[in-house]
């Protein structure tokens, strides 16, 4: 019984170091789950806005509102993001407005005509997106916040299309 005396209170230490380690592991783990999850949708969205912008007679605009419409996150309640109502073909509005969730917005994604090697025109879109961090709201963890002030890091990507 003499060995246990001065071992008092080392299983709750242990436990929380283990807890710890473990707890960080597993939300860090999902956090990554998210940010893949959002990052392979905005491919997809930015794969849908460059398959849009290479129809003849598509302005670049409704190009990037259409990577809008097609991004997670976009409901039908908000206002049209391709809203063009005096014709002087720019949106007239933004897409989404910031509330209680951040979702992508038309100032999110830029249109970028170009030539591919071979000399074929091609679009390309690209997203631009500040992801918040849900799981670790720890300040100064990420470079930059989110339109909800959390921490955050940007996720960029890009999709080309050739125009025939």
């Amino acid at each position: 019984m003499r060995g246990w005396i001065g071992e008092r209170g080392t299983v709750l230490l242990e436990f929380v170091l283990v807890g710890t380690t473990l707890m960080v592991l597993l939300l860090g783990g999902m956090e990554f789950g998210r940010a893949l999850n959002v990052y392979i949708a905005f491919t997809n969205a930015a794969r849908e806005g460059a398959r849009y912008g290479t129809l003849p007679g598509v302005l670049p605009y409704q190009a990037e509102c259409w990577a809008v419409r097609s991004a997670p996150g976009y409901a039908s309640s908000n206002p049209d993001p391709c809203d063009d109502a005096n014709g002087d073909g720019l949106a007239d509005t933004l897409g989404p407005q910031e509330g209680t969730k951040c979702i992508l917005r038309v100032d999110d994604v830029i249109l970028t005509p170009g030539v591919t090697p071979q000399g074929d025109p091609m679009v390309t879109v690209q997203i631009i997106y500040a992801h918040g961090l849900f799981f670790v709201p720890v300040p100064g963890i990420a470079p930059g916040t989110d339109c909800l002030g959390r921490p955050s890091f940007t996720l960029q990507v890009s999709a080309s299309m050739r125009v025939e």
